[in-house]
């Protein structure tokens, strides 16, 4: 189990969580499945929808890190694509279709004159 690092008020209630501990925060680490922990981490949601909906969000941004992983290990030869399975060979090569296919639109939408610089 993972450990990280907490920051208190005054009364010894949680108000942060640290990878890495800080000048502000206890010395000793806590681990994730600390039942103090977890009542901090439920405690920031109003209601479970709200907490399942941030699960689910988090769900589909891990999803882009898992394939930016995979793409990785595939371009360094860590791995071969063949080495999946064949239904993970199609999802993996339909996701990406569908992301370029996706990154070929918006450009079309917003086109070369349309480009912001900052």
């Amino acid at each position: 189990m993972a450990k990280i690092y907490v920051e208190r008020d005054t009364s010894g209630k949680i108000t942060a969580i640290k990878d890495n501990p800080t000048p502000t925060s206890d010395q000793t680490p806590l681990f994730t499945d600390s039942p103090e922990v977890i009542n901090f981490l439920t405690a920031q949601f109003k209601d479970e929808s709200e907490f399942d909906h941030y699960f689910e969000t988090s769900d589909l941004e891990l999803v882009r890190v898992l394939e930016d992983l995979i793409d990785l290990l595939i371009k360094n030869k860590a791995i071969h694509f063949t080495d999946f399975p064949q239904v993970s060979q199609q999802k993996l090569l339909s996701r990406k279709l569908i992301r370029e296919k996706r990154q070929n639109l918006d450009a079309d939408i917003l086109g070369d004159d349309d480009l912001i610089e900052l």
